[in-house]
């Protein structure tokens, strides 16, 4: 990048070879205005190696150099055993410290960060507990003086369980909606008995996998009214229910 003047020459104290944006070639699309103090703007779009999607990036500069944005949070994603924080450097690659807060309490540092090949900070947290809430952010010295930048919360979320959860609506016209939670994929089945102990209707549910899901046992052909029991099995574990179905 350089600052030109009006009549197309370098703007004094900017370099006659330019400067550098970022430490990778993926820019595209960038965006230039000037910042109202002898300086500019810069604003681009990148597509890392990390991710799919794409950053949007922004750097300031002033004649005597350039004053960065220097980092940007790439993603953050939490499974139930892990947490996985990555942020892009656009300036000198320097090492950084890595602080963490749990539900708000007070920050402490975890360890230090060097930036790979391609400017990226990364980091995995396995010491975290399923249903807590952490925030994560970078300490960079600049100049002697430790600034925070990058700042993050996420909740790490809870393992699914092996649940029914219920039938809606209920009393029930036609639609009969079970909600119910499976815990991963092994077989299981969703079975509607009657009051005689009649099996009424059955579906293979464990092809869905572990999460929540609903399944409409009543949406192929209307049922008769009556008093029904609804069982979740998987393995050796049955969940059951109670539905009413009127007309």
């Amino acid at each position: 990048m350089q600052h030109l003047t009006p009549s197309a020459a370098v703007a004094p104290g900017w370099p006659s070879y330019g400067v550098r944006l970022a430490p990778t070639n993926s820019q595209f699309e960038p965006q230039v205005v000037e910042d109202g103090a002898g300086g500019a703007i810069v604003v681009w779009e990148e597509r890392g190696s990390l991710v799919d999607r794409i950053g949007l990036f922004a750097q300031r500069f002033v004649t005597d150099g350039p004053v960065a944005v220097e980092v940007s949070l790439v993603s953050a994603e939490a499974s139930t055993d892990r947490v996985t924080l990555a942020w892009l450097e656009a300036g000198d690659r320097a090492p950084a410290t890595l602080y963490r807060s749990e539900s708000g309490g007070e920050w402490s540092a975890l360890t230090r960060l060097d930036p790979d090949g391609e400017g990226f900070l990364r980091y995995e947290d396995h010491d975290v507990t399923p249903g807590s809430r952490y925030s994560y952010r970078l300490g960079v010295l600049s100049n002697g003086i430790e600034r925070f930048v990058g700042e993050t919360s996420i909740v790490v979320p809870a393992p699914v369980q092996f649940a029914l959860r219920g039938v809606s609506p209920n009393p029930a016209l036609r639609d009969l909606n079970v909600s119910f939670s499976l815990a991963g994929k092994d077989p299981a089945t969703l079975d509607l008995i009657d009051i005689a102990g009649r099996r009424v209707r059955s579906q293979e549910v464990g092809s869905l996998g572990a999460g929540n899901h609903v399944v409409n046992l009543g949406r192929d052909a209307a049922l008769p009214a009556g008093v029904y029991l609804v069982a979740l099995t998987q393995g050796t574990y049955t969940l059951t229910t109670r539905a009413v179905v009127v007309r």
